[in-house]
């Protein structure tokens, strides 16, 4: 996951939020932690720019690489990358049929679920489907409330279709939410 690639790459952070699927970072020391307002690094997912991080997008498995460019990078990217940029590319689906699923369980009545599933449709026609969900219940208890607050319970679909008839044309829909 994201979170995961920070460990690896120096002079990035990637501080803990209060929201699963939000996600803010700092790159050798500029960042933004408000994640309503616009932040210095661009996160882009297969070439799409993420303009807030109030997103679902980090937890998908079938991320092939992540990409982190240091310094400005409007050349390339635009505003919202006077610090860097990160750049998450998924899998594109092609005729190797491959598919994973995963069950997790914790405490707090926490459950994880994930899959993926990709491979050919039929002639020079390929797919791909990332599911995830996340639930568990709150672990802090509001007298106000009279209820557990800080439940989680997020879902979250990538599907993918790709058509290449040949070596000149590669046409490719992705649809997440």
């Amino acid at each position: 996951t994201v979170r995961e690639a920070v460990s690896y790459t120096p002079n990035l952070v990637a501080p803990t939020t209060n929201q699963p699927s939000t996600q803010t970072f700092y790159l050798r020391g500029i960042g933004e932690p408000d994640p309503f307002q616009e932040s210095a690094i661009a996160v882009y997912s297969d070439d799409v720019l993420l303009p807030r991080p109030l997103n679902s997008n980090l937890y998908f498995d079938d991320v092939e690489r992540i990409e982190v460019l240091r310094g400005p990078q409007g050349t390339l990217y635009g505003r919202n990358s006077s610090a860097g940029a990160v750049r998450i590319i998924s899998h594109e689906p092609n005729g190797t049929a491959e598919g994973s699923a995963s069950i997790g369980l914790g405490n707090y009545n926490a459950k994880e679920t994930r899959a993926h599933l990709s491979g050919s449709l039929g002639n020079d026609l390929y797919g791909s489907l990332s599911f995830v969900n996340l639930e568990r219940d709150g672990a802090v208890w509001n007298d106000t409330l009279k209820k557990k607050v800080g439940n989680l319970n997020l879902t979250a679909v990538r599907a993918k279709l790709r058509y290449k008839p040949n070596d000149d044309l590669d046409v490719l829909f992705s649809l997440w939410g």
